[in-house]
């Protein structure tokens, strides 16, 4: 979202672990789905991060110095969200 015609998100960090169940659909969304929200968003840097035996979550981080996370574990179907 902008405010003001700059854009606020200026960095996504999608954290998963590639055995666990749980990031069994984030594994899924970041094969079919990731490619596409980087190429609509091209002033967003969006990284992955392989984490271990670890629940999958996002982290963001806004130009007002504001991090946020959320937890994703459990999500079967990230695509339709």
């Amino acid at each position: 979202m902008a405010l003001r015609g700059v854009w606020q998100l200026h960095k996504l960090i999608v954290s998963y672990c590639d055995w666990g169940g749980s990031s069994r659909g984030i594994r899924a969304f970041m094969e079919s789905q990731l490619p596409v929200f980087k190429e609509k968003n091209p002033q967003l840097e969006v990284v992955t991060e392989l984490i271990r035996g670890q629940h999958p979550h996002l982290k963001g981080f806004y130009i007002s110095l504001t991090t946020l996370r959320a937890m994703l574990y459990g999500i079967l179907n990230i695509g339709a969200v």
